[in-house]
């Protein structure tokens, strides 16, 4: 997978999920006190670590059974090098550009 691959991801899916995720956090945690205390005070702590336990377990089975892997996945990792930096491993000298503005920023510091 390459840095155009990561930057050509459409932006307002990009959004919708990031909004998905801070809605998820927010009414998760509210619902999950507020029904885990229900829960606890009916049953008690045991049964509510145990259903909790068998839960998540139950649903990590589900999604890796369910969610299909994206081809991007099965590429390896991505190179996130500047095309300046030097790279030997990768046959790339580099111009040498991206350590004098690296020099620049710690010398300001």
């Amino acid at each position: 997978m390459s840095l155009e691959t990561v930057y050509s991801v459409d932006t307002s899916a990009l959004i919708d999920a990031m909004s998905l995720v801070a809605f998820a956090f927010m009414v998760g945690g509210a619902l999950g006190t507020a029904l885990g205390g229900r829960f606890i005070e009916a049953t008690g702590y045991r049964q509510f670590y145990l259903v909790g336990g068998v839960g998540l377990g139950a649903l990590t089975v589900v999604a890796l059974v369910t969610v299909p892997k994206h081809a991007a996945l099965e590429e390896g990792p991505v190179n996130l090098r500047h095309p300046h930096e030097v790279a030997p491993e990768l046959g790339r000298e580099g111009d040498g550009t991206l350590g004098v503005v690296m020099a620049k920023a710690e010398s300001a510091d």
